[in-house]
């Protein structure tokens, strides 16, 4: 038995709802302690102390580092996943998506009249002109995409943004200005932004560097599937994928680990709908996993055999859910199965299209719903998004918990919709 993943465990052993019950037993536990896999993956989640213990090896095994999208360490990820949904379902397999890739060389920095200012890049942002960059900062007028930006001493041009991090420190994203007109954008954390003020004021002079290179890559999609007695189909997506500087465990592993949990707790039964569950690669980095598996669904005809989408994102950074969706009736099965698991926690709805992964499909009108934890008053720890620092004992389990127990009422009454 490997012990890296015993201190998450034990966490969720901690702070999991009180268990009662045959699951509490030692007995029942002994997979678990010797090592030793279940015969099925319906007993991996059979009562809330073997989910704890499974979610909290989940966790352990993928958040040991960071997984971009055509990393090695989001193969190897891909291919636990895949395993994993193979415990349970007759159907789990790896697509390629062969995309262009960001590679970042180096970490990037930023200096202001000598002093190093923390930064992270954006993924997706082209090396600085020649390698490195001299100029001044300058104030913009794109207040809500970049504040500042850093004026080129050579060519008196706009030739880098600076954003500021939207939870405290340094925060990346992916760089979504057209590719034709991209410039590197760094960000910054809130605490330096009187020393930017201070060089825009009085002309200090700045350096950066965020060399960067752009690669042919191959990453996977991992597909399972749920046979139902129909063909009408629930795709259920969660993206695989971190950005570079972050091993991800809220954003997004933990949503993956609860997919993979409702795999396992519904695959003894015969739904009426065939449910799909994709992990998706390069959400990241432009949806490309989602767009790449709606292609291929549209080139074997079988596209319009999905009836529903749902996209779970960031599940786990309190317990509080966020939906948005513009269908009242998804919208009203999930608030009535939140209300049957008789829960504390609340639901908040933002009425609009969802998006992301979700949006090859909202595009071809399929009904969508997105569910998240962020934005809500319990996320406390949005300081660490796309950090390094969010690192499993991050991962709220009680969340975990909660939310797989009330998406799973909401699959089983979502597959009890008529045609």
């Amino acid at each position: 038995m490997k012990n890296f993943w015993f201190l998450p465990a034990w966490l969720f052993l901690v702070m999991a709802p009180p268990v009662m019950g045959a699951d509490s037993t030692p007995s029942a536990l002994s997979p678990y302690i010797t090592g030793e896999a279940p015969p099925s993956g319906r007993d991996l989640v059979d009562g809330s102390l073997r989910r704890a213990y499974y979610a909290g090896r989940m966790l352990g095994e993928l958040c040991q580092a960071p997984r971009p999208s055509g990393s090695e360490a989001y193969m190897r990820g891909a291919a636990l996943l895949r395993d994993e949904f193979a415990r349970s379902l007759p159907i789990a397999r790896l697509d390629e998506v062969h995309f262009k890739n960001w590679r970042p060389l180096a970490p990037a920095s930023l200096t202001i009249d000598g002093r190093p200012v923390q930064t992270i890049v954006h993924h997706f942002s082209p090396s600085v002109p020649e390698g490195s960059l001299s100029g001044r900062i300058i104030k913009t007028d794109e207040e809500a995409f970049a504040p500042y930006a850093i004026r080129d001493e050579r060519t008196g041009e706009i030739a880098a943004w600076i954003r500021v991090g939207p939870f405290g420190p340094p925060h990346t994203a992916f760089n979504r200005t057209p590719e034709n007109a991209r410039r590197p954008i760094f960000s910054i954390g809130s605490g330096d932004v009187a020393l930017l003020e201070q060089a825009v004021e009085l002309g200090l002079p700045v350096q950066a560097a965020a060399p960067a290179e752009m690669v042919q890559a191959v990453s996977h999609n991992v597909v399972a599937t749920l046979p139902g007695r129909t063909s009408r189909e629930i795709l259920v997506i969660a993206h695989a994928d971190t950005v570079y500087t972050s091993p991800g465990a809220n954003d997004n592993t933990a949503s993956v680990v609860i997919m993979l949990m409702l795999a396992h707790a519904l695959a003894e039964s015969r739904p009426e709908h065939t449910i799909t569950f994709l992990a998706t690669t390069n959400e990241e980095c432009g949806y490309l996993g989602a767009f790449d598996y709606a292609e291929r669904r549209r080139a074997a005809g079988t596209f319009d055999q999905i009836r529903f989408c749902l996209n779970f994102d960031s599940l786990t950074y309190g317990e509080n859910l966020l939906l948005t969706t513009e269908h009242d009736r998804l919208r009203d099965l999930l608030q009535e199965a939140h209300r049957a698991q008789g829960l504390a926690s609340q639901v908040r709805v933002s009425r609009g299209a969802p998006r992301l992964d979700a949006t090859p499909f909202v595009e071809a009108g399929i009904p969508a719903i997105y569910f998240n934890s962020r934005g809500t008053p319990d996320s406390h720890n949005l300081s660490y998004v796309h950090r390094p620092e969010e690192t499993v004992d991050k991962v709220d389990p009680r969340a975990l918990e909660e939310h797989f127990l009330v998406l799973k009422a909401f699959l089983q009454a979502l597959d009890r919709e008529p045609a």
